[in-house]
């Protein structure tokens, strides 16, 4: 008998607090304002998909998000809550050939960056595929599907040091994304605190 296999698109990422989640956001409309009489074709990321992605692993078989909640428990021991500050806009790969459009770290980024390698080393044991590009810390606000004759960074230059409040970064998550007409949508899987976790405390 035919039997169906179950397949979940996840991915890890930290999520901001609501106060600055709106910060952040109204950045990007002052961007997108100043972008949306220019020729670019731009697909701008809604609101409550804003996060930092610590790591993309894809479509997962859905028995195997045990084991993965597990290792990310277990990653969470050895960091603890850190503070972060939303500031500056920039492109990848660049300004002259963008095919995103984010806004950065100027505080909290040497954190985020060793609790993201910590991660992609723990799914690398788990054989998730390789991140092969190097990790930088970002918010995705946009994606360029074309760029026109637009000047992306004579654009973003007067909003590079407009930046949000400070924010504590006590967890991370794993989220399920379900694709659809609209977008993505994003499901909290599990949520797993920074610092010495409930579930390894006592080890």
């Amino acid at each position: 008998m035919f039997q169906m296999v179950d397949f979940s698109r996840l991915f890890i990422a930290v999520s901001i607090s609501e106060e600055v989640l709106d910060e952040a956001f109204n950045i990007a409309l002052r961007i997108r304002r100043r972008l949306d009489y220019s020729s670019a074709r731009i697909s701008w990321v809604k609101k409550d998909n804003l996060h930092f992605t610590l790591k993309f692993i894809g479509e997962t078989l859905s028995e195997n998000i045990g084991t993965i909640v597990e290792a990310l428990h277990e990653i969470s021991a050895s960091h603890q809550p850190f503070k972060i500050r939303i500031q500056d806009a920039g492109c990848f790969p660049n300004s002259t050939s963008p095919r995103v459009l984010w806004l950065g770290l100027t505080e909290g980024a040497d954190e985020m960056k060793k609790l993201a390698a910590d991660v992609e080393n723990m799914m690398n044991l788990l054989e998730f595929t390789e991140e092969k590009r190097p990790f930088s810390p970002h918010l995705t606000i946009a994606r360029i599907k074309a760029p026109g004759n637009t000047d992306f960074s004579k654009e973003l230059e007067p909003l590079r040091g407009i930046g949000t409040d400070t924010c504590i970064i006590d967890h991370m998550t794993l989220f399920k994304s379900t694709l659809n007409p609209s977008g993505a949508v994003h499901y909290e899987i599990e949520r797993i605190m920074l610092g010495k976790d409930p579930l390894t405390a006592n080890r």
